[in-house]
């Protein structure tokens, strides 16, 4: 009976630690990915270990490491049935037969008369591996085989054809000017021109090694304790049993020394030592030559290799900071030296450093999950159990928001005290439909911890469900009291740059005021230009991300922005929103459909032209981008300064960006983004470094979690310490 697919796998590690269970399509994506290699062991449910550089075990168990053929049933035999599929798809060569009955009754009656082991039955048939073979091809075949394995050439007789009669004092030496006989009928050539071409290589059974442990299969062990009988029985005695190659990677064959006189091995050994001496005297004079003549730190990356690996302690600070910092390298670096120090392996923040580093720098949602599983089983303490159930959930919930969204209740009901928690439950909610269950848990969020980020994430949610909610036809008290607006109204107050919160508040204005009641917000939307280069501020990577609000604005925008009795035509300025909106959703194509429409309907209108040049910005597009406003003369605007200092400073042309950051300054004092653009500018001028740090400050004092000021006051300065704000973004 076959075992189900999705059985459990476990993983043992080179440190003897063991995680799992793991699905096997996680199994089969690490392999293929390197992250399972060499000297790690792996078991199915139930079975035993083996090694993954085991190339055998591994296609029996994977048949995607087996050109796609299903595993067989029982475990690799000795002895394989061959047949002509086998012989096309893998190329399973025969080198040898010895003579048993042609059918399976004859074959039958010999299995109950014993023989000697390694020799045949004396009525001179082939022996075939299997009943079913020699269903196949015994009852009209017949074969006369060399002794010697260099033999190329095979005799093959169809039955009914003469043959040479065999001499039974001699070796079987095939006569070399004798021609087969015809064969009679295609199958018959067919299955004769599939077995001439069969040649088995030695040595390519496991069992044939001399470093193989117990029994060793009948055919081979009287082939190896008989090789040198070859006179004083009969030729069928010296006929070896038929073996076939599977498809495995054999261990190297041991090579076969031949015994030369005492002279010609002095003399080889002679030669080996003046090699081996010349090898010695060159590496030496290198190495010389390389010290006196070539730079100390000569080859590689110089500094990094020649780096002190930093103690425990130190590294772990390091992963945090560059996590935070969005610094890939730093956080490579550190945890190299985390997984050196022995002290860090057992550590599940180690494992929880490298989930985040994998799931938010590397994309490998995988790798990242089975960190989590290692990380708990190396949980100390409830409140680490939490933050690894919490990030699965996190990571998982694309894949399946069910069982995400239970795993997040449990979290909840066992940690009543972080807000964190049930801001993630109400989200999930909300993104699979049950926007009722949510708005209860948003209320009073986050509590007394004045957090103002959660505060404001909180009340865009808040928003949203109740939206979702009332979209739905729902008479709740909320709907007609207009909860909705004042839930993003919260998260204004908070953040007066929440281009989510401003966008929430122009599509609950347009619903119940139309068109004019909702202008204002929309422009400030487009103006704000979200997510133009992520990530712009220091990212919390303990929530769950609500990117599906943009996807319920552009369906919202859809129903709201549609022709009908109210409105004659689309609006260009939501036209222009809604474009920006499928750009964030990596819905470029349907972008740029939507700006050609939008600018047919008003060419050259401002609001249209910063779409437009957003989605060139995205696209690469930077000269597109400067060459779209030339005429343009809002000098004010915080989107086209943006967009031109940006695009500018990526063309090299750093004069015309500092004068568009300087710009952003001057017209936008309260926002950061101009100050952290402007140092960062600064900073790769040495005679300038101390404007760009006072730029810096300026940044972080209007937003604490610029992240391009802290990367450059880390750069200025590497003693800086990271606000504890910025600790709380970190689940260990």
């Amino acid at each position: 009976m076959a075992e189900p697919k999705d059985i459990g796998w476990l993983i043992r590690d080179t440190s003897n630690k063991i995680r799992g269970p793991v699905k096997q399509s996680e199994i089969v994506q690490q392999i293929k990915k390197g992250q399972l290699r060499g000297k790690v062991e792996i078991s199915r449910a139930n079975s035993y270990w083996f090694a993954v550089e085991e190339k055998a075990e591994l296609a029996r168990f994977f048949p995607e490491f087996n050109g796609g053929k299903p595993p067989p049933e029982q475990p690799t035999q000795m002895t394989a049935t061959l047949t002509e599929a086998d012989v096309q798809d893998h190329g399973v060569e025969i080198t040898q037969f010895t003579a048993v009955p042609k059918n399976l009754k004859d074959a039958q009656a010999q299995k109950d008369s014993p023989a000697p082991e390694g020799i045949a039955s004396a009525s001179g048939q082939i022996e075939w591996l299997s009943d079913e073979f020699a269903q196949e091809f015994g009852d009209d075949f017949g074969a006369t085989v060399s002794v010697q394995t260099d033999v190329s050439s095979i005799r093959n007789t169809p039955s009914g054809g003469t043959s040479k009669p065999v001499d039974q004092g001699k070796n079987l030496i095939p006569n070399q000017d004798e021609q087969p006989t015809q064969v009679t009928t295609a199958e018959e050539k067919a299955k004769q021109e599939m077995l001439k071409r069969a040649t088995v290589k030695a040595d390519t059974l496991p069992s044939e090694h001399k470093s193989f442990q117990g029994d060793r299969p009948k055919p081979i062990d009287a082939l190896i304790r008989n090789p040198g009988k070859t006179s004083g029985s009969s030729a069928l005695t010296q006929s070896h049993h038929t073996t076939v190659s599977v498809p495995v990677d054999p261990e190297p064959a041991p090579k076969m020394i031949r015994d030369d006189d005492e002279t010609k091995r002095r003399e080889r050994r002679g030669k080996n030592g003046l090699m081996a001496f010349a090898a010695v005297a060159t590496v030496v004079v290198l190495g010389l030559g390389s010290y006196f003549f070539l730079p100390r730190n000569f080859g590689g990356s110089g500094k990094e290799s020649n780096r002190k690996v930093r103690a425990a302690a130190e590294a772990f600070k390091e992963v945090r900071e560059a996590i935070i910092l969005f610094d890939l390298d730093g956080a490579k670096s550190a945890l190299a030296d985390l997984e050196i120090e022995p002290s860090s392996r057992g550590e599940a923040s180690t494992y929880l450093a490298q989930a985040v580093v994998k799931k938010e720098f590397l994309f490998d949602v995988e790798g990242a999950m089975l960190a989590l599983q290692t990380a708990r089983g190396q949980a100390r303490n409830k409140r680490t159990e939490s933050e690894v159930d919490n990030l699965i959930a996190v990571y998982g919930f694309d894949r399946d928001s069910a069982s995400s969204a239970d795993m997040l209740r449990r979290n909840v009901e066992a940690n009543k005290e972080d807000p964190v928690y049930r801001y993630n439950l109400a989200l999930g909610l909300i993104r699979t439909g049950r926007p009722q269950e949510a708005i209860p848990l948003l209320e009073g969020l986050p509590g007394s911890g004045g957090d103002n980020t959660l505060i404001e994430d909180a009340a865009l949610a808040q928003g949203w469900a109740i939206e979702l909610m009332c979209s739905s036809g729902s008479r709740e008290a909320a709907c007609r009291r207009g909860d909705a607006e004042s839930a993003y109204a919260r998260a204004l107050e908070v953040n007066p740059n929440s281009a989510k919160a401003r966008l929430g508040l122009a599509l609950y204005r347009f619903r119940h005021g139309g068109i004019k009641a909702s202008e204002g917000d929309f422009r400030t939307f487009l103006d704000a230009l979200p997510e133009l280069d992520p990530p712009n501020r220091v990212i919390n990577y303990r929530k769950l991300g609500n990117s599906d609000f943009y996807a319920f604005a552009h369906s919202q925008i859809i129903d709201l922005n549609t022709p009908n009795q109210n409105m004659s035509k689309p609006s260009p300025l939501i036209m222009a929103a809604d474009a920006i909106i499928s750009s964030i959703l990596n819905r470029t194509s349907e972008a740029g459909k939507i700006l050609e429409t939008a600018l047919s309907s008003a060419p050259g209108d401002v609001n249209v032209l910063k779409a437009m040049g957003y989605l060139k910005w995205k696209n690469g597009q930077l000269n597109e981008l400067v060459d779209s406003f030339k005429d343009v003369r809002e000098r004010n605007s915080f989107a086209i300064n943006l967009l031109l200092g940006k695009a500018n400073l990526k063309l090299r042309k750093r004069d015309l960006a500092e004068r568009y950051f300087h710009n952003l300054v001057e017209s936008h004092p309260n926002r950061a983004e101009g100050h952290s653009l402007l140092g960062d500018l600064l900073l790769e001028q040495p005679e300038r470094v101390d404007e760009a740090r006072s730029e810096f400050k300026l940044a972080l004092r209007r937003d604490s979690l610029d992240l391009l000021a802290w990367r450059g006051l880390k750069k200025l300065d590497p003693s800086v310490q990271l606000s504890p704000e910025l600790q709380k973004s970190l689940p260990f």
